[in-house]
């Protein structure tokens, strides 16, 4: 099992309790996977450059979260 077939798992067993906080925000599992499936989409998107090449920056709040599970689908 890889990283995202985990994430999956949790999402299939904790759809409702938070998975995010922030400030005071929250954000369940099902809301999280639905978040990272729109991105997921959108990297399929896009152009595909050879050999592909995928970099990550961004500031510790939910939408790196959203970018980090949806690179590992995107890439399965």
């Amino acid at each position: 099992m890889n990283l995202y077939q985990a994430f999956l798992q949790s999402v299939e067993k904790h759809a409702e309790p938070p998975a995010l906080l922030w400030n005071e925000d929250r954000m369940s599992y099902s809301e999280l996977a639905n978040q990272v499936q729109a991105c997921i989409n959108w990297i399929c998107e896009q152009p595909v450059t050879d050999p592909p090449h995928v970099g990550l920056l961004a500031p510790n709040t939910p939408y790196y979260a959203i970018a980090f599970f949806a690179l590992l689908g995107a890439g399965r």
